[in-house]
């Protein structure tokens, strides 16, 4: 595995926990999370598997927070937009930003039911709530682009617009589903 030379960067500035998650993401964007073992990040860390497990018991675990990393990072981005004017240039920067999320934590994204199930099974996974939240966060986007004259839409407009972002709301979501957020 090469990892880029601003990643090599960034990982001096980084404790061994953010060291691992960081390792273990390039990882599995690479080979995808079932072709990742814990030998396999501790021996690209350069350290011994009980040196990994001091931080991380499980594999599971670093799953847990590279989502948790995914939650966090959506969530700023969803709340920094209202602290913005209500454009259609502001809307599709936070749509661009959340798809640039996205493709930072792909390999935990992209055809993982079994990475999904895995999570189900911690207790913690809450997928349909946070596809609400994000959804009523959509829909008050919209309808502050339509308040500020950006968009023409009534409320079923809004509404119709809404559920026609749902399946996109879906995808981008993914890794905001931690403890009911």
């Amino acid at each position: 595995m090469f990892i880029n030379v601003s990643t090599l960067y960034y990982i001096f500035e980084m404790t061994t926990k953010e060291k691992i998650l960081e390792v273990t993401l390039e990882l599995i964007n690479q080979k995808g999370y079932h072709q990742v073992g814990v030998r396999e990040i501790a021996r690209h860390m350069q350290i011994s598997p009980g040196n990994l497990s001091y931080h991380f018991a499980r594999k599971e675990d670093i799953l847990i927070q590279l989502v948790e990393a995914l939650r966090q990072a959506n969530d700023l981005l969803y709340d920094e937009y209202p602290k913005k004017k209500p454009t259609i240039e502001n809307f599709l920067v936070l749509i661009t930003k959340v798809f640039q999320s996205q493709y930072r934590f792909r390999g935990i994204l992209l055809g993982n039911q079994i990475v999904r199930q895995e999570l189900e099974s911690t207790g913690s996974f809450h997928y349909p709530q946070t596809v609400n939240r994000r959804k009523d966060a959509l829909k008050v986007i919209f309808q502050e682009l339509a308040k500020n004259q950006q968009i023409k839409a009534d409320e079923s407009n809004i509404d119709l617009m809404v559920s026609f972002m749902s399946p996109l709301c879906k995808i981008l979501d993914y890794g905001s589903t931690f403890d009911g957020k």
